[in-house]
């Protein structure tokens, strides 16, 4: 497994895409299968180069990618599948893995959420052909604010010197020069111009200093969330995150807060206006990218989309949220968890 930074400005692993996506040899006319629920720096790429953002719907339990819709939406164009391990628990890869070794089809990471988490003994972002992981100054470790790693276990792998700075070849020079500049290889033979996708020196001395913490952070994180679920458990309405199993490492970036709204009495939107109320910070990451005007701009039939993934609609509008995990105080979360419980209370008895 090649590994290598792959990062320039903001969002950094946009820029580990687009590498991969270039080895794809991805262009107008192909299409890019990706979760309907994610930041919108996992669909950016594809419509720069004239290809079609497919939205999967989500598995309702963990909010990433459906593996039976994927299998569904396939067609003789699909080039690319994007996994996103959302909130850092990972994605269901093997049944992805499989669709897409039966229709030649590359599998690429969005592992933003989730360098040091586990699928079935391996790393997350090392299941797929790319796995690309981000540094931003939210994410569990970071590196002065962003960066990012790409890795693959392609042999495109050995290119990938050239491929995060203009194709710049260090190891052979034209005459009267200090070095060459080429093309990169694609899965269809080439050639694809290479970018600029270089990281300073500065953050990666960050970034190392925090790789040998990374395991106690994550521990830190995973209490966390086990409290949480302890603490929820059982409450009508709340649904506390899944938690790790024998074949799952999450990376507890975010926990996963859903509700029954038949239970509860109310949808998510009212819980979490009542959480705000109380100081309690939740987010839901993300909302369905077909519900922005970039893709109506695009042309895309949004409601046919929305129509097409009942699971994300009714998880956006209905039934999720998300918990920080960062390390908070043992009382810091205890009066979260409190909070959310009152909450519940609340509108049940309201």
């Amino acid at each position: 497994m090649r590994l290598w930074p792959a990062h320039r400005q903001a969002q950094p692993r946009r820029h580990g895409f687009q590498i991969a996506h270039q080895f794809a040899d991805l262009g107008p006319g192909d299409e890019v299968i990706l979760p309907a629920i994610t930041f919108i720096a996992t669909g950016v790429y594809p419509p720069n180069v004239g290809a079609k953002c497919v939205f999967a719907d989500i598995d309702p339990r963990t909010v990433n990618m459906d593996p039976e819709d994927v299998a569904r939406k396939v067609t003789d164009r699909t080039k690319v599948i994007m996994p996103v391990h959302i909130g850092g628990y990972p994605v269901d890869m093997d049944p992805i893995m499989e669709i897409a070794e039966a229709n030649d089809i590359i599998v690429i990471e969005d592992a933003a959420h989730a360098f040091g988490g586990k699928y079935k003994g391996k790393m997350t972002g090392t299941v797929g052909h790319f796995g690309a992981f981000s540094f931003h100054e939210v994410k569990n470790i970071t590196a002065f604010g962003e960066g990012g790693i790409v890795c693959t276990d392609t042999d495109f792998g050995k290119y990938f010197n050239q491929a995060r700075f203009c194709g710049v070849d260090m190891s052979q020079q034209i005459e009267n020069w200090l070095y060459d500049v080429v093309a990169l290889p694609t899965t269809t033979g080439g050639p694809q111009v290479p970018g600029n996708h270089s990281s300073t020196e500065i953050q990666a001395a960050c970034l190392l200093g925090q790789m040998g913490r990374l395991a106690e952070i994550i521990r830190i994180r995973r209490e966390r969330a086990e409290y949480l679920s302890e603490r929820f458990e059982g409450v009508p309405g709340l649904i506390p995150a899944p938690l790790n199993t024998d074949e799952i490492e999450s990376t507890f970036h975010l926990y996963l807060l859903q509700v029954d709204p038949e239970v509860l009495g109310a949808d998510i939107r009212e819980f979490k206006a009542l959480l705000t109320e109380k100081g309690v910070t939740n987010i839901p990451h993300f909302a369905p990218l077909y519900h922005f005007s970039l893709f109506d701009q695009l042309g895309y039939d949004t409601n046919a989309i929305a129509e097409s993934c009942p699971n994300a609609e009714n998880a956006f509008w209905h039934t999720f949220t998300h918990l920080p995990l960062y390390p908070l105080r043992d009382d810091q979360v205890e009066i979260m968890a409190d909070l959310v419980i009152e909450t519940a209370e609340e509108i049940r008895g309201s």
